[in-house]
């Protein structure tokens, strides 16, 4: 605790307990860093799910089939994106707004203990129960594990793995060329800059590129015409329909439940 800048502790619902739990919150600086896409998978769980993507798929044409398609994605990613902000907001900001509203709901059935009030108490912890498993789906996915068991929910497990690999994955000093360290992100950054320009930067060519031309031609030109030749719809359905759904987004923020389900 004394490595926090602050410590907040908060009581939340005891939805599926006797005991309230408690919750502490650790603070410190963290670097803002702008989110990219990143497609959920429950998303395709809701029922108006392929009527946002198929109208903002058919919302673009042009000429060049590859700018209509990258159009058609950007459209398709933008229109997702509202339509969770607006259906689900942030899950984890309502987590906690349910997780209060649950809790205000259980102190006022404990004062009232009435057919009507147990009533309004179940349907606050149905709610918060929804977006729990939200926050339990958004963490499976973020850590990619295949053989956790569906519905065993383990969201601190799957929050520590991220944020082991997060830790593993971060750089905060690097050492230069003279041996010296270089802390902190601008310093960090202005020597990873440094090394990769001086990396490819290089004016010699190097001399032995004559050998290219000693190496023999394996590929017929049957055989590049079969390479280079556009797949047929099909063998493109094939393919992805044998993707593994959860597995890791592209660099577009899609995994192949996405296009499975459309």
């Amino acid at each position: 605790m004394g490595m926090a800048e602050s410590v907040k502790m908060e009581h939340l619902a005891k939805t599926g307990s006797d005991h309230a739990p408690l919750l502490l919150y650790f603070g410190g600086h963290q670097p803002h860093i702008r989110k990219s896409f990143k497609f959920l998978k429950f998303w395709v769980e809701e029922a108006d799910f392929k009527d946002v993507v198929k109208r903002s798929w058919v919302a673009h044409e042009n000429s060049n089939i590859f700018i209509t398609i990258k159009q058609k994605m950007k459209n398709t990613k933008y229109a997702l994106a509202c339509w969770s902000k607006e259906r689900f907001g942030d899950i984890f900001k309502q987590l906690i707004i349910r997780e209060e509203i649950a809790r205000l709901k259980e102190e006022f059935f404990e004062e009232n203990p009435i057919v009507s009030n147990r009533t309004v108490l179940q349907s606050g912890q149905a709610e918060l129960k929804k977006y729990l498993q939200f926050e339990e789906e958004f963490w499976r996915q973020k850590t990619r594990i295949q053989w956790f068991p569906e519905g065993d929910r383990n969201t601190r497990f799957f929050h520590s793995l991220v944020k082991g690999r997060r830790k593993r994955l971060s750089l905060s000093r690097i050492i230069k060329e003279d041996g010296k360290w270089a802390e902190g992100n601008e310093h960090v950054a202005a020597e990873a800059a440094f090394f990769f320009q001086k990396q490819f930067s290089s004016e010699n060519v190097p001399a032995y590129l004559f050998l290219l031309n000693h190496v023999p031609t394996l590929v017929t030109v049957e055989m590049n015409r079969g390479i280079t030749k556009a797949p047929l719809e099909e063998e493109v359905k094939r393919v992805i329909f044998k993707l593994n759904g959860k597995s890791a987004s592209g660099p577009d923020g899609l995994i192949g439940i996405f296009f499975q389900s459309c």
